[in-house]
């Protein structure tokens, strides 16, 4: 949740006997709100068990872990090297500047047949991620190949393709 600290984290995950978490660093807002994120080392072992559970909440939210290996160059959470979802006609777009609109968004990519900016439902500031939409999945993957990592905003953008919720 938004008001979740550094301390709120390091308790749930020491709660899952995954094992030890060697630093945490939740990233936080203009608005000294948690963003709903945050980076985590650990050795392999731990971070792998931590990837197998699925229904860990804290504040009434269920958190996901994905891991980044930074030795084999994996970029995603924030450089895009590659796309680790399968491929879809939608893509996400992470680390977007507060000032993106779902309109300059579009306007960023040639051909797509929609784009959305998310926002808070409380306070209806954008949340720093957005969908773009596509005829088909060739050209978001011809998309994404042309544009993750280019400037919008003045934000280097992250892209990936989006996989729908589970139902």
């Amino acid at each position: 949740p938004w008001s979740a600290t550094q301390e709120d984290l390091q308790a749930a995950l020491e709660g899952t006997n995954a094992g030890p978490i060697n630093s945490l660093d939740v990233k936080f807002g203009e608005d000294g709100r948690a963003r709903g994120f945050a980076f985590a080392e650990m050795s392999q072992d731990t971070a792998d068990a931590l990837v197998q559970v699925t229904d860990l909440e804290l504040g009434g939210r269920t958190m996901r872990f994905e891991i980044r290996d930074a030795s084999r160059g994996d970029r995603n959470s924030n450089g895009g090297d590659r796309p680790k979802s399968e491929p879809s006609s939608s893509l996400i777009v992470k680390s977007l500047s507060w000032n993106t609109t779902d309109d300059t968004l579009g306007g960023h990519f040639d051909g797509c047949t929609g784009a959305r900016i998310i926002t808070d439902r409380e306070t209806g500031r954008s949340k720093g991620f957005g969908f773009v939409d596509f005829e088909s999945g060739e050209a978001a993957q011809a998309a994404l190949d042309t544009l993750n990592g280019s400037d919008l905003d003045g934000r280097t953008i992250v892209i990936d393709f989006s996989t729908p919720r589970p139902a």
